[in-house]
C-alpha cells in the first residue's frame, strides 16, 4: 500500500521576509566577492537613484564579511568548460576554518562557469562534508545550473539561508510522522 503525505509550510518564506535565516557564508571565485551586492541585472524601481532601498543590498542573505573568495577558475574553449586555474584548497580549508569560528551554520559555493563543470564546487562540498558536517552546504550548480553568476548565486543564497531552518522542520516532521505511524 503506497501513501502520500502531504504538507503545506511557510518557513522557508517567513524566514526570507522576516530576514531570520541562517547565518550564511558565502565562497566564490577570486575578484567576485560583490556579485551578490552589486548584481541584479539593473533591475531597479528608479534606476538613477543612489538613494533607493533595493532588498538584496539592504538585506543581503549573505553578509559581506562572510563573503570571501578562493583562487581557482573553470574557462570556456569551443563550448567546452576546462580548468584553468586550480582550486586553492588549503585557502578554502582556511575559509571554513573562520566561518566556524564566527559561527557560521550554512555555506554557499558559487564558482564562475559551475553550470558548466561543477568540479570545484563538488571539491569544497567533499571538503566541508568531510571536515565541516555541521555546516548545511549548498552548491550553485546543483540548485540552479544556469548561465549567469548573479541568479545561480542568488539562488544559492537563499536556499543557504533558508535550508537550515527547513531541514530541521524535515527532520522532525519525518520524527513526528514514524512516531505516530
Amino acid at each position: 500500500m503506497i501513501m502520500f503525505f502531504f504538507r503545506d509550510t511557510t518557513i522557508a518564506t517567513n524566514a526570507v521576509l522576516e530576514h531570520k535565516g541562517a547565518k550564511t557564508g558565502f565562497i566564490t571565485t577570486k575578484g567576485y566577492r560583490d556579485i551578490l551586492q552589486i548584481g541584479g541585472r539593473h533591475q531597479r524601481p528608479q534606476n538613477y537613484s543612489i538613494a533607493q532601498e533595493i532588498p538584496w543590498q539592504e538585506r543581503p542573505m549573505v553578509e559581506r564579511r562572510y563573503r570571501q573568495t578562493v583562487a581557482e577558475r573553470v574557462g570556456v574553449a569551443d563550448g567546452k568548460a576546462y580548468e584553468k586555474l586550480p582550486l586553492d584548497e588549503e585557502k578554502v580549508l582556511q575559509i571554513l576554518t573562520e566561518f566556524k569560528e564566527e559561527g557560521i551554520e550554512s555555506v554557499v559555493v558559487g564558482f564562475l562557469f559551475s553550470y558548466l563543470d561543477p568540479a570545484h564546487e563538488d571539491r569544497v562540498k567533499a571538503l566541508i562534508e568531510e571536515k565541516f558536517p555541521e555546516f548545511y552546504v549548498t552548491t550553485s550548480a546543483n540548485i540552479s545550473p544556469q548561465f549567469r553568476e548573479f541568479e545561480r548565486f542568488a539562488t544559492a543564497s537563499i536556499n543557504g539561508f533558508v535550508g537550515p531552518k527547513m531541514k530541521k522542520y524535515i527532520e522532525n516532521l519525518e520524527r513526528v510522522s514514524v512516531k505516530r505511524g
